[in-house]
């Protein structure tokens, strides 16, 4: 359960601040 909570929130950290290096990875890993 809280593993599932994390990685809500990183996914929504990605949402919401898609200029950071990590984030741009996952970003181009969803939309290539």
């Amino acid at each position: 359960a809280v593993c599932c909570v994390v990685v809500a929130v990183l996914a929504a950290l990605v949402a919401s601040s898609p200029t950071k290096g990590w984030s741009g990875r996952s970003l181009s890993l969803l939309d290539p």
